[in-house]
């Protein structure tokens, strides 16, 4: 699929950019297929890249950017029944 129709001029984060986020942050609480609205003060993650989103990256190959131990809460709604890789989603988080 084709995913360019849906970017929008918000630039995303590096996977660096992010590293160093979670490096800084005392609590990090992240959200998977945030959307365009993730809740406030969290790290979204989606597919695509949307106004709200901070980091863009295909979940189905799993959290394996995000260092071990270093997320307090992850957040989704509505999001992991669309993963067909679920068993990799599961043992990331």
């Amino acid at each position: 699929m084709d995913i360019s129709f849906f970017k929008y001029l918000n630039m995303s984060w590096t996977t660096e950019q992010l590293l160093n986020e979670i490096s800084t942050r005392k609590k990090v609480v992240i959200e998977l297929g945030c959307g365009p609205n993730p809740d406030k003060d969290v790290i979204g993650i989606d597919l695509l890249e949307l106004d709200g989103v901070n980091y863009v990256t295909n979940l189905e190959e799993g959290l394996a950017m995000i260092p071990d131990n270093s997320v307090y809460e992850v957040r989704s709604r509505h999001f992991l029944e669309h993963i067909v890789n679920f068993d990799t989603m599961i043992k990331d988080i």
